[in-house]
């Protein structure tokens, strides 16, 4: 009867060890070093886009989208959240880009060597269509690097965003200028918000004790020390998930996250 029990707690533990790992599966996606140059027709550099983040988590590298003229269904970007280079949104036509999950950007490399994030000219000479929404309502943290938000005719409301926050860098560049308005926020937002909603407030520091991470708007609502891209709670295992490289310093506060732990997809 004793080796029974054995057998039925060895293979209850193998099923929980797979049940876990399936949960902490993360799909990782090479990302690209192109710049402002452009890759074929509109429809091809599209459908190279669609192929490389369908379905990504996590980019190792750079996010860089951009001179799409046509408003492309864009909403396999919502799994994506976390860049390990630089976000670029360049000489686009689309009304929004759904980013809606990222958390951090990591700026191990940056555009023009300074920017994390960097939005320009996202709008055409003739029309109204262009660039309206960022969206970015998760991002809680750009390690290196600034922000550069410029010439977005119709983008309201990225622009005004308290990127300070964000951004861990205090001497980084913040260059935003000749954006469209500023549009208005929710009573319980603040100034600071992503849409007019009353859920789409931006991280905001509410108190100095918090070292700049919160989870709520009391003094008490402080996330653990080791969380780097947010929380849901006070205590550690309340962290937003981040992955964690092999240099980099919260490794040792994430064992179980290091490089190599998801689903590698193939350079393209």
């Amino acid at each position: 009867m004793d080796q029974w029990r054995v057998v039925f707690l060895c293979v209850t533990l193998s099923w929980r060890l797979q049940t876990a790992s399936t949960q902490t599966h993360e799909v990782v996606c090479p990302g690209t070093q192109n710049g402002l140059s452009s890759t074929g027709s509109q429809e091809n550099q599209y459908n190279l886009i669609k192929d490389r983040y369908d379905g990504c988590e996590i980019i190792m590298g750079n996010l860089e989208i951009t001179q799409i003229e046509s408003n492309w269904d864009f909403s396999f970007l919502k799994t994506i959240r976390e860049v390990t280079g630089y976000v670029l949104i360049v000489m686009n036509h689309f009304q929004e880009i759904p980013l809606g999950q990222l958390r951090i950007i990591r700026g191990n490399s940056l555009y023009e060597r300074r920017f994390a994030l960097s939005v320009f000219l996202n709008y055409p000479k003739d029309g109204s269509n262009g660039l309206r929404q960022l969206g970015l309502a998760n991002l809680t943290e750009i390690l290196e690097g600034g922000v550069q938000i410029i010439n977005n005719k119709y983008l309201s409301y990225g622009p005004w965003i308290y990127w300070q926050d964000i951004i861990r860098d205090n001497n980084a560049p913040i260059e935003i200028q000749y954006n469209g308005e500023r549009g208005p926020c929710h009573k319980s937002c603040g100034d600071y918000c992503w849409r007019p909603n009353e859920d789409q407030l931006t991280k905001t520091v509410y108190a100095p004790q918090c070292n700049g991470r919160c989870f709520g708007t009391s003094p008490r609502d402080c996330c653990h020390i080791e969380c780097a891209a947010g929380c849901k709670g006070p205590l550690d295992v309340d962290c937003f998930p981040i992955f964690v490289v092999d240099d980099s310093p919260y490794k040792s506060a994430c064992p179980s996250r290091q490089d190599g732990g998801g689903e590698r997809r193939p350079e393209v």
